[in-house]
Formats: structure tokens, sequence, C-alpha cells
């Protein structure tokens, strides 16, 4: 999971993080760099970054993140990894009922991967993209 094997999705994005992306939102990226988010230390200040530029995702730096999350993750794999391997790429999807029938189902691919929104608002009447 964490080369992004069988995942659709994955290494583009796992690209984007180390190239960066001047269109991007990088906004939420400064509490995983200060480790905030983890109630810990960070790797490396947000600010570290600045050289590469102020647009967007500086290169490196979603990637900085992704490392941190490993960091904590990977010793504590056992403990946190669902019994059942197979879901460990499956985050999620979308049901849809019109009353108790299901009328769309959509199960994430992997990681990365998700609802198509214009597609689910079609499917129950709002919105004409």
């Amino acid at each position: 999971m964490l080369a992004g094997i069988g995942s659709p999705g994955t290494l583009q994005a796992v690209l984007r993080g180390y190239i960066g992306d001047k269109a991007a939102d990088a906004s939420w990226t400064s509490d995983y760099l200060k480790g905030r988010s983890q109630g810990g230390q960070g790797l490396v200040d947000k600010s570290a970054f600045d050289v590469l530029g102020t647009e967007g995702a500086r290169p490196f730096e979603v990637a900085t993140v992704r490392l941190q999350n490993m960091i904590s993750i990977i010793p504590n794999w056992q403990r946190l990894a669902p019994a059942d391997k197979s879901l460990i790429t499956q985050q999620g999807g979308s049901l849809v009922f019109e009353g108790k029938m299901l009328t769309k189902i959509y199960r994430d691919k992997g990681i990365l991967t998700y609802t198509d929104m214009d597609d689910l608002l079609r499917t129950v009447g709002v919105g004409g993209s």
C-alpha cells in the first residue's frame, strides 16, 4: 500500500508530492509538518519549503507529510492494520437509497480514489453538470 501498488491514482499523487503542484491547496500541511496533528514534534517547519516558492504545494512538502505519517504508522502496523488485509486500501464508498432500495453504489478502488460527486448528484436528481 505504501508503494501504491494496486491502488489507482496513488503513484501520480505520490509523484506530485515530490515535484509539487502550484495549483494545489497546501494550507493544511503546516499543522502536519509541525506534528501538531499527531500530538508531537514534526520533522520540519513549513517555512523550510519557502526556498522552493510560496504558491501551492512546493516540491517535497506533501512528500514530507507522508514520510512523517509513515514514520508513525510503520512501528505500529500490526496494531493499526485491519485483520482483513483486503480492507487496507478500501477507504469507503457511497451508497444511494430510494426508500429501502439501493439505487447506486460506488466502492473506492483504493486510496486516493473517490466518488464522482457530479455523478452522485445526478443520481439523486441534483445538479446538471
